[in-house]
């Protein structure tokens, strides 16, 4: 087992053995966790139904989904047939990596070509 493996192993039977909660911050042996997140706005047009919205969404979803292996979904304007949100989010340990990935479903979304993108919100997190 490798020590990262017997540090993370000791703190968890800490917490379960204590019963108290440990906050651990920074990087424990240089890994470290980096968390890319984003919403993107779609504006829908020739729409009139919520059933036509919702093969779009869910074709954008599943293609997106699918090419990067992500966590996504729709996230807000359900009852809008105008208007679909989803929302993103992906896990690496390379904070290149994570933002060149959040960056390609960024312009894969536009190159799919259903929906226009009206407004998108991107955040790289790093624990």
């Amino acid at each position: 087992m490798s020590a990262l493996g017997t540090t993370v192993c000791c703190f968890w039977r800490l917490y379960f053995s204590t019963g108290k909660r440990i906050l651990i911050k920074g990087n424990i042996h240089g890994v470290r966790m980096v968390i890319g997140a984003g919403k993107i706005k779609f504006q829908l047009y020739g729409i009139n139904s919520l059933k036509e919205k919702r093969s779009i969404v869910k074709s954008i979803i599943s293609r997106i989904g699918n090419k990067f292996n992500i966590s996504i979904a729709e996230t807000d304007y359900n009852d809008s047939y105008l208007l679909a949100e989803i929302g993103f989010a992906l896990v690496g340990n390379d904070s290149r990596v994570v933002n060149s990935k959040v960056d390609k479903v960024l312009n894969s979304v536009e190159e799919i070509g259903l929906a226009q993108i009206a407004d998108f919100q991107i955040e790289i997190i790093h624990l």
